[in-house]
């Protein structure tokens, strides 16, 4: 966060409607969000679910990085956990992403 805010990336990416804007994700991609709450010592099961405790987890996340606490993954939220809503960028370039639609392999 430190470097970017300084290479002024932030203020870029937490205003105006881009930064707003919740794009739609899939369940390996909500998986991959709640792994990187839960890297942050957010207590959160990977299950591929957008439920209370995702939107709690998510909520508290964003408080602690001073954007607005809605509980959503906008795009904003997803720069900071460092998850591309871009599902081809995650399945491609990740390969630790589990891209399969139900979640196995």
């Amino acid at each position: 966060g430190v470097a970017l805010a300084a290479a002024g990336c932030t203020g870029a990416l937490t205003r105006g409607p881009t930064a707003s804007e919740v794009p739609t994700l899939q369940p390996f991609q909500i998986r991959t969000v709640q792994r990187e709450l839960e890297v942050r010592g957010y207590r959160i099961a990977p299950t591929g679910v957008w439920d209370e405790p995702t939107r709690a987890a998510v909520a508290s996340y964003q408080a602690s990085k001073g954007l607005p606490a809605t509980g959503q993954a906008n795009r904003a939220t997803l720069f900071f956990l460092g998850v591309d809503p871009d599902p081809r960028f995650n399945c491609e370039m990740n390969n630790s992403v589990d891209c399969s639609p139900q979640g196995g392999p």
